[in-house]
């Protein structure tokens, strides 16, 4: 995911937030509200999956590892229900110390909360099954999981 492409899904998402918290709450809009976060949830699940995948083939791509590289994009390109504990297995298949460091972080249940509970409400969804989520946990999910990114980050570059 490109560096537009990680801005172009921000952007979609806040705007997402914004159209459903614009709505009314008068009782005419719950329908509405409740379908629109279905898919604010989807595309967070998107998100993830698409920026975890990208952030390593982008660190690989700096160190000129082209093998790394293909195989990272072959193996994970259709990579879904990137819960936490995939991120570890595919973090620690790369380096067992980024796992640790991960667990080590002091917001770790925070980023696992986030991720999972996304996950989870998205494999919800997308199976037919009734979902309680709401605009207000999916927006605070999603800024604890730009700030996994943002940890992962430092992870992987120290």
């Amino acid at each position: 995911m490109s560096n537009e492409l990680k801005q172009s899904f921000q952007i979609r998402i806040n705007s997402l937030i914004t159209q459903i918290n614009s709505l009314n709450d008068d009782g005419n809009n719950d329908e509405i509200k409740s379908n629109l976060s279905r898919y604010l949830c989807i595309l967070i699940s998107g998100y993830i999956e698409k920026n975890f995948i990208h952030m390593l083939v982008k660190y690989f791509s700096v160190r000129n590892s082209p093998k790394i590289v293909r195989f990272i994009t072959q193996t994970h390109k259709h990579t879904t229900n990137l819960k936490m504990k995939k991120i570890e297995d595919i973090l620690s298949s790369f380096d067992t110390n980024w796992t640790t460091k991960l667990k080590d972080c002091q917001k770790y249940d925070e980023y696992a909360g986030a991720i999972n509970s996304i996950v989870d409400n998205r494999h919800k969804i997308a199976h037919g099954e009734n979902t309680t989520v709401t605009v207000k946990s999916l927006r605070d999910w999603f800024e604890k999981i730009n700030d996994f990114f943002e940890e992962i980050n430092k992870i992987i570059h120290n």
